[in-house]
């Protein structure tokens, strides 16, 4: 289900892909070749949500805002399974890894990663290039350059593999998306 709420409708280039089963809502912005796989829920209500280019939501992930703090995920950046961003901002080429959490006012800086099952606390800032863990999140040292460019490999394959594969499927499958 894609669809408004309130007066504000979501806005999705249309070189994204955006799986049937996902649901956008509300004040969302995506930019082009973004991929936002099963089950995930992007509310956009009191606030925003902007979702840069090149950037892959994998399944069950949540996306959500608060009154003093929109969603803002940059380019290249890879929302692990299971993720839940709920009032944050994430940079440029971020791995954000399955069932995280980041909280409201959280900024996870260019090229960061948090790991599986980190929650970043409300207000943290997460410094470019550094991997932080645990509950709550802790730095637990830099980003090699090759590690990097790893994740920048994996994100072009959800992009440009997996995206089109999945397209496919859907637009051969009888389960149509809704819109309202």
């Amino acid at each position: 289900m894609i669809g408004p709420f309130e007066h504000k409708s979501p806005v999705i280039d249309p070189t994204s892909f955006i799986h049937a089963s996902a649901e956008i809502y509300g004040d969302v912005t995506i930019g082009e070749k973004s991929a936002i796989f099963q089950h995930c829920v992007m509310r956009g209500d009191v606030n925003r949500i902007e979702i840069g280019s090149f950037t892959n939501i994998q399944e069950l992930s949540v996306l959500h805002v608060s009154d003093g703090h929109p969603c803002i995920l940059g380019d290249w950046v890879t929302v692990g399974h299971n993720a839940v961003i709920h009032g944050g901002t994430v940079e440029k080429g971020a791995l954000i890894g399955i069932g995280s959490i980041i909280l409201d006012g959280a900024v996870i800086g260019e090229e960061a990663w948090v790991a599986a099952g980190a929650v970043v606390i409300p207000g943290t800032k997460v410094p470019p290039r550094t991997i932080v863990a645990g509950t709550p999140a802790k730095i637990l040292r830099e980003i090699e350059e090759e590690e990097i460019k790893e994740v920048y490999r994996r994100a072009k394959r959800y992009i440009e593999r997996l995206a089109p594969w999945y397209k496919k499927l859907q637009e051969e499958s009888p389960l149509k998306r809704s819109t309202f």
